[in-house]
């Protein structure tokens, strides 16, 4: 693992063999951070973050640790061309005989982390639905527990947690027709953490 870590210190490297971490620290200041929290603009703050890690890589660089420094850069253009977000597809399914192709994303930004469903044709030209399952905070165990598999089980697509219970079932026949159905067995999946969220918008 590499851990950047800001200190009032000058730059220094320290190596944790037993755990396999490259903790790098870098100089910062009270100045420094005040100006960091002045930043309003939601690009700016972005960008101070990751010229932070910018920062770290080079000094690693400079100090001869090989920690793959272009991939790392080419990570970061890749996310701010897509507007500082993570995304991938968690699982997706074709129904052929019913002319339906579905899609499981997943979006991690830094105010929340969503699960996303979208239902196209098996051509993947005509977009029939596309909404929110889940809504939870930015945090990358907050959600693991909770979906792991997906299993078609009496025309619905039941997605399991990590123990296979059943999280929330989807009506096949009603994405088919545009229409989300759930089952949420009790969850607010969507609005559950809404004012947590709210709180740490900005």
């Amino acid at each position: 693992m590499l851990s950047i870590r800001l200190t009032p210190d000058d730059n220094s490297i320290k190596i944790d063999r037993c755990d396999a971490v490259l903790e790098i620290f870098l100089h910062f200041t009270k100045e420094d951070l005040a100006k960091l929290l002045m930043l309003k603009n939601r690009e700016e703050r972005f960008e101070a973050y990751l010229e932070l890690y910018e920062r770290g890589y080079e000094y690693a660089k400079a100090e001869g640790f090989e920690i793959g420094q272009d991939i790392l850069l080419s990570l970061h253009r890749d996310f701010r061309e897509n507007n500082y977000k993570n995304e991938w597809i968690w699982k997706k399914k074709l129904f052929r005989e019913l002319d339906l192709y579905v899609i499981f994303q997943c979006t991690f930004t830094s105010t929340d982390f969503t699960l996303s469903i979208e239902a196209l044709n098996a051509k993947k030209n005509i977009v029939k639905l596309k909404d929110v399952l889940l809504r939870t905070y930015p945090d990358e165990i907050c959600y693991e527990k909770d979906f792991r598999n997906i299993v078609i089980v009496d025309n619905q697509i039941l997605i399991t947690d990590f123990l296979d219970h059943p999280f929330l079932s989807i009506s096949i026949g009603d994405l088919n027709n545009g229409v989300l159905s759930v089952d949420g067995y009790g969850h607010d999946l969507l609005h559950k953490y809404d004012k947590e969220i709210k709180l740490i918008e900005w």
